[in-house]
C-alpha cells in the first residue's frame, strides 16, 4: 500500500492488484471488518483453529467479482 499526501485533507491511497480484490469483493471485505472487529472486542475462540473449516467460506467467495 502507498500512500500520498495531495493537500491538507486529501490523501491518494494505491494498493496491489493482489490486495485489491479483497477491496472489490464486498462479502470478503465484511467477514475480514467483522474478524478484526471481534478481535478488538477481544473476543477469541477458546478453541483450537480448524484451518480447513475456517477457510471453506472462501470456496464461496467470487475472487474475481469483475467478471
Amino acid at each position: 500500500m502507498v500512500i500520498k499526501t495531495l493537500g491538507v485533507k486529501e490523501k491518494l491511497v494505491q494498493v496491489t492488484e493482489k490486495e485489491a480484490w479483497l477491496y472489490r469483493n464486498e462479502e470478503a471485505f465484511s467477514k475480514v471488518r467483522q474478524g478484526l472487529a471481534e478481535a478488538r472486542r477481544g473476543e477469541f475462540s477458546q478453541s483450537k483453529p480448524d484451518i480447513e473449516a475456517n477457510l471453506e467460506w472462501l470456496e464461496d467467495v467470487d475472487n474475481d467479482p469483475e467478471q
